[in-house]
């Protein structure tokens, strides 16, 4: 828009900053959604910490609004990273400092609508299944959002005579009603218990594979997958989303340290050497990763995708031992910030310099496996 701007007419200058400006503030609602079920899926109060909440000596309203000041200080800071990086794409809109400035205020304020309203929604769900359903739901309504409805809505904005300051001030007004309501309507603190395993018989010797698969995070994750993936093949005809989805199997080896946190030590008085324990684990990898090999070959022709998963669990298993859930409820947040900027820098690397991380994770999970077991 920049480099023609000179070139075109007003009228279709003033469409293409109507659309950006609009992609601009669907892009923040997902983010909103996305940083909702993060914060929701890895920080909350283990049992202690449930325990003196509700033993302190405060009235219910101070306790409530305390934790939704601290979600909301923990979604800010998230939402700065991607102010940080909308901020030179203003000049495509405005190159005045005032209008950009109203744009991130704008921008700040339905964030925190929708975060909000996402949240008072998820604290009216008291039944466990209903949340879960709560998350999936969210979870296929922003992929479908993020893949063709967000198009077509900046779209439609975008050829509607629309001045750009009406677009600013609806945005801004939209959340903040939506943060008012949703402020004053809570009556419920997000805290409940929950368990985290599905009780499986010892019907494999491996323990491995079942501190893999007794997880709920395992079932969420392959029936994510497996339902994108369909949809992908079948429905939009799309074979390079699958070698996006694919990969993002790696992730069931975030909670294996977690799950054997307390057996680990246990392991030599079974012979477990961390060797033949990283060589199951492999062989599990190598396993979940042949989708992504056969989807790689058949698309690229080579096995980078295949190598990008691999080097994702490898990352997945290592911070997971480093940094296990059960010992502190940030851990998880931390680990999956990590995770996301791995899988960031991983998609930069060539077919030698995956394999080269390979090598290196290989070796760092051995050692971590050692370490952990002693």
């Amino acid at each position: 828009m920049k480099n023609i701007a000179d070139s075109t007419t007003l009228n279709q200058l003033m469409i293409a900053k109507r659309q950006t400006l609009s992609s601009l503030y669907n892009l923040t609602g997902l983010l909103a959604g996305l940083i909702f079920l993060l914060l929701e899926s890895g920080v909350h109060l283990n049992e202690k910490s449930l325990y003196f909440t509700k033993a302190l000596p405060f009235s219910k309203k101070d306790i409530i609004n305390s934790e939704r000041l601290f979600y909301l200080t923990l979604a800010l800071i998230l939402f700065e990273l991607y102010v940080f990086i909308i901020i030179p794409m203003l000049v495509l809109i405005t190159s005045r400092l005032i209008t950009a400035m109203i744009i991130v205020i704008s921008a700040h304020f339905f964030f925190l609508g929708i975060f909000q309203m996402l949240r008072f929604i998820y604290s009216c769900l008291h039944h466990r299944w209903g949340r879960r359903i709560y998350r999936l739901i969210l979870i296929i309504v922003f992929y479908f959002h993020f893949v063709d409805i967000r198009y077509k809505i900046d779209s439609y904005i975008a050829n509607k005579p629309i001045n750009l300051l009406a677009i600013m001030m609806i945005s801004m007004i939209v959340g903040i009603a939506l943060f008012l309501i949703s402020w004053s309507m809570q009556k419920d603190l997000n805290l409940y218990m929950r368990s985290e395993y599905k009780f499986i018989p010892a019907c494999s010797h491996s323990v491995y594979l079942l501190a893999l698969i007794r997880t709920r995070f395992f079932k969420i994750v392959c029936i994510l997958v497996a339902v994108l993936s369909f949809y992908c093949h079948f429905v939009i005809k799309d074979n390079e989303g699958l070698n996006f989805l694919l990969p993002f199997l790696s992730l069931i080896f975030l909670y294996y340290g977690n799950t054997t946190l307390s057996l680990r030590r246990m392991f030599t008085h079974y012979r477990i050497k961390p060797l033949y324990e990283l060589s199951w684990l492999t062989l599990f990898i190598c396993i979940a990763g042949i989708p992504s090999l056969f989807v790689g070959i058949m698309t690229h022709h080579n096995v980078q995708v295949f190598l990008y998963g691999f080097n994702l669990s490898l990352s997945a298993l290592i911070l997971g031992i480093l940094l296990p859930k059960r010992i502190s409820n940030m851990n998880e947040l931390i680990t999956s910030i990590v995770i996301i900027l791995l899988m960031m820098i991983y998609l930069l690397a060539n077919t030698y310099v995956l394999c080269a991380i390979l090598m290196i994770l290989w070796i760092i999970a051995y050692y971590t496996l050692k370490e952990a077991t002693q």
